[in-house]
């Protein structure tokens, strides 16, 4: 009885992480029983990392990690292509931004 509901969870977990990325923002979800949305414009972004361990790299997935004044953002298992696009991405936006973030 417990393994069929531990599956569940697990398989809506997973199911409600999604993330979205457009020209100046950038939406990350994630949730078990609600839905959480963080929104992040770009050009706030001060440090950026891609992770990825050896189960992740076998299976061409990475983590991205943003991290903000007001904390780390996480996008888990994205595809290693995408991932990458990203982080190119996010690394121009934030050298040419001649908006200020404070």
């Amino acid at each position: 009885m417990v393994v069929p509901l531990l599956i569940f969870l697990i398989f809506k977990k997973v199911n409600k992480r999604f993330y979205k990325i457009t020209d100046d923002m950038l939406m990350v979800s994630k949730g078990l029983f609600e839905t959480h949305h963080t929104y992040l414009e770009i050009f706030k972004v001060q440090n950026i990392k891609m992770k990825q361990n050896i189960f992740q790299e076998r299976n061409k997935v990475a983590d991205l990690i943003l991290q903000t004044a007001s904390g780390k953002i996480k996008i888990p298992s994205i595809n290693f292509e995408d991932a990458i696009k990203i982080y190119n991405y996010t690394l121009f936006k934030v050298e040419t931004s001649k908006i200020s973030w404070m």
